[in-house]
C-alpha cells in the first residue's frame, strides 16, 4: 500500500508540473508563434501523447509492483498449504477462520468444519490468556502446549503465536504455527531410556567387579570372617536380579556335598535348606538349572556353579510364579554365575594349593629330623653308651656322681630320640589312606600304641559308619587326637588309654579320650602340662565349630570329650 501511494504522489507531482510547465509556455511563447487557429490542435497533440507516455509508464510500474505481490502472495499460498507444520489463522475474536493442510491432519478437523466453530482456547491447552491489547509482548511469542485433536486425543506441540497487522483493527488476525513434538518426545524417551540403560549397565558392572573383588578376597571358607562376605555378596546379587529373596550352597570341598552359607532373609532358610536337599538327592541333575514351584505364589530356580565340570556351588534365587526373565536379566544372571564359579574354583584351588603345601611341608620336616636330628640323638645315644661300658669297667661303686650323671644322660637320650620317632610319625600320618576316616584313625593308633609302653584301646560305633564331614575336618580331628594322645605320653605316666567314637546322637559326632594317668588341675596346671597344645587343641575345634572339653584331677587321670557338629548343625 505504501508503494501505491509514493505512485499517486509521483503521479500528481508530475502531472501538475507538466501543466504548469506548457501553459506558461503556451501562452508566453506559441500562441504568438503558431497563431490562435493551430495552438488548439498543437496544444490538444502534445496533451495526448504526453497523456498516453504517462499512462503507460506509470502501468508499467503498477503491473511490476502487482506483479511482485502476487508473486508473494503465491508463495506465501504455497507455503501455507504445503507445511508440514500446522499453520492456523485466529480473527481478532480468537474464532478460527482458516488453516494449512498441516493443521487439519494434525488436528484431524476439515476445514468447513472447524471455521468459526473452533476457537483458540477450545484447541489448544494455553497457560495464559491471549491478549490482542497487548500485542507487542504477544507477537512471536512461543509456547509449549497440548492440542486437542478432533477424536481427543492430547498432542505435545510447539506454538508460535503472530499477529497480522491490518489497517483496521478489527480485520487483524493470529497465526499460530504448529510444530508436533511428538516425535521429538519420543526421542527424548528414547534418549532417555538408553541413558537409564547405561546407567542402569554401569551399576551392574561395578557391582559384579565388587562381587569378584570380594570373593577374591577370601583365602579360606572355614573362618568366621567369610560369613559377612558371602552374605553382603548374596545382598548385591538380590539386589541386581531383583527377586524376593537369594541364598547360596556351596561345596563341603572336596566332598560332593553343599552347605547354606548366606540367604538374604534368614526366615526362609531351613525351607530352602530343606528343599534343595530334597530336589538335589531325589530329582535335580545336577549340573542342569532347575526352576521348580516352592508354593503356590513362589518358584525356585537353582543355577549351578560350574568350572570344567566341578560344581562349587548353587546360586539359589526365588521369585513371584509368574515372573519371567528378560533377555536382559538372563545376560546378567549368566554373568554373575561365571563371576561365582570362577571366583569360587580359585578360592577352592587356593585351598587345594595350601593343603599341598602343608603336606610338603610336613614331609620336609619329617625328612630333616630323620636325617639329621634323629641321626644326631642316635649318635649321642651310641657315645654314652660307650661311656657308660667305659665308666663300668673303671668305676664299681654304681652311687657316685658320675654314674647318676651318665644315667640321667642315658634316660634323656632315649626320651629324646622317642621323642622324634613320634613325631616323625605324626607328620607323615595325612589322610591319605585308602581307607575311611575311622581305619585311618585306628590305624594311627595301633601304631601310636607299638611305639608307647602303655596301652590304647579303641572302641568305634560301628566301624564301617564313617564320620561325614569335609575332608579338612577330618585333618583337624585326627590333629587333635594326636596332640592329645601326646599329652597323654609326656605327662600322664599312665599305663592304660580308652579311644572312643560314637555317632550315635543326632547332632554331634563323639569322641573321647581317656587315661588314667596322674592327672592334672586345668585351673592351676593348664600353663606347665601342655599349655601350648591345649590352646592348640581348642583353636582347632574352633575352626571345626566344634565343641571341647577336658576333664582331669590329680591321681584320677584325665578324660577329653570333643564334639564334632554333624553336617546341618552350627552352620552359623
Amino acid at each position: 500500500m505504501k508503494n501505491f501511494n509514493s505512485l499517486k504522489k509521483i503521479s500528481i507531482f508530475l502531472t501538475s508540473t507538466f501543466i504548469i510547465g506548457f501553459e506558461a509556455f503556451r501562452h508566453k511563447v506559441l500562441v504568438d508563434w503558431i497563431g490562435p487557429d493551430l495552438d488548439l490542435f498543437f496544444s490538444s497533440t502534445i496533451f495526448l501523447l504526453g497523456a498516453i507516455i504517462f499512462t503507460h509508464y506509470m502501468f508499467n510500474i503498477i503491473q511490476k509492483v502487482e506483479m511482485n505481490r502476487q508473486q508473494k502472495e503465491r508463495e506465501a499460498k504455497t507455503i501455507f498449504d504445503n507445511s508440514i507444520d500446522g499453520i492456523f489463522i485466529f480473527n481478532s475474536h480468537l474464532k478460527l477462520i482458516d488453516m494449512n493442510n498441516g493443521a487439519m491432519v494434525m488436528s484431524g478437523w476439515d476445514l468447513a468444519e472447524a471455521v468459526g466453530i473452533q476457537s483458540i482456547y477450545s484447541l489448544f491447552d494455553l497457560e495464559d490468556q491471549v491478549n490482542f491489547s497487548h500485542a507487542r509482548t504477544f507477537n512471536n511469542r512461543i509456547e509449549n502446549s497440548i492440542l486437542k485433536k478432533r477424536d481427543a486425543t492430547p498432542l505435545p506441540v510447539s506454538i508460535t503465536f503472530s499477529k497480522i497487522d491490518n489497517e483496521k483493527e478489527e480485520n487483524e488476525k493470529i497465526a499460530a504455527v504448529v510444530r508436533d513434538l511428538s516425535e521429538r518426545k519420543q526421542m527424548e524417551d528414547v534418549i532417555k531410556d538408553l541413558y537409564q540403560e547405561a546407567t542402569q549397565k554401569q551399576h551392574e558392572a561395578e557391582t559384579q567387579y565388587k562381587i569378584a573383588k570380594k570373593i577374591a578376597s577370601m583365602k579360606d571358607l572355614t573362618t568366621k570372617k567369610v560369613m559377612p562376605i558371602l552374605e553382603a555378596v548374596t545382598t548385591e546379587i538380590n539386589k541386581l536380579v531383583k527377586s524376593d529373596y537369594t541364598a547360596l550352597f556351596l561345596s563341603n570341598y572336596p566332598e560332593s556335598s553343599f552347605t547354606l552359607v548366606a540367604i538374604t532373609d534368614i526366615e526362609y532358610k531351613e525351607t530352602i535348606t530343606n528343599f534343595f536337599h530334597e530336589m538335589y538327592v531325589n530329582r535335580m541333575e545336577r549340573d542342569k538349572l532347575h526352576s521348580l514351584n516352592l508354593t503356590d505364589k513362589k518358584k525356585v530356580t537353582f543355577i549351578p556353579l560350574i568350572s570344567e565340570e566341578t560344581i562349587n556351588g548353587y546360586l539359589v534365587i526365588v521369585e513371584n510364579l509368574n515372573k519371567n526373565w528378560s533377555l536382559h536379566q538372563q545376560e546378567l544372571i549368566k554373568n554373575i554365575v561365571n563371576i561365582l564359579s570362577i571366583s569360587f574354583e580359585n578360592v577352592f584351588m587356593y585351598k587345594k594349593i595350601k593343603d599341598i603345601a602343608i603336606l610338603e611341608e610336613r614331609e620336609r620336616l619329617a625328612r630333616e629330623m630323620h636325617d639329621g636330628l634323629a641321626q644326631v640323638i642316635s649318635s649321642v645315644n651310641m657315645k654314652v653308651k660307650i661311656l657308660e661300658f667305659l665308666v663300668q669297667d673303671s668305676v664299681h661303686d654304681k652311687n657316685t656322681p658320675l654314674t647318676k650323671t651318665i644315667n640321667e644322660l642315658n634316660h634323656i637320650v632315649n626320651e629324646g630320640y622317642l621323642e622324634v620317632r613320634q613325631n616323625l610319625f605324626s607328620l607323615r600320618t595325612s589322610m591319605n589312606s585308602a581307607g575311611s576316616f575311622i581305619e585311618v584313625i585306628g590305624e594311627y593308633i595301633e601304631q601310636f600304641t607299638n611305639q608307647n609302653k602303655f596301652i590304647v584301646n579303641f572302641e568305634a560305633c560301628e566301624m564301617d559308619c564313617d564320620i561325614a564331614i569335609t575332608e579338612e575336618t577330618k585333618l583337624h580331628v585326627l590333629r587333635i587326637l594326636q596332640e592329645a594322645l601326646s599329652n597323654v605320653r609326656k605327662h600322664s605316666k599312665a599305663t592304660k588309654v580308652e579311644v572312643t567314637y560314637s555317632c550315635e546322637n543326632p547332632l554331634f559326632y563323639l569322641f573321647t579320650i581317656e587315661d588314667n594317668g596322674v592327672g592334672f588341675d586345668p585351673d592351676s596346671d593348664e600353663r606347665a602340662l601342655g599349655h601350648f597344645g591345649l590352646i592348640t587343641m581348642k583353636e582347632r575345634t574352633e575352626l571345626i565349630k566344634g565343641e571341647i572339653n577336658i576333664h582331669s584331677k590329680k591321681d584320677v587321670g584325665t578324660k577329653v570329650i570333643l564334639k564334632i557338629p554333624k553336617k546341618g548343625e552350627k552352620d552359623e
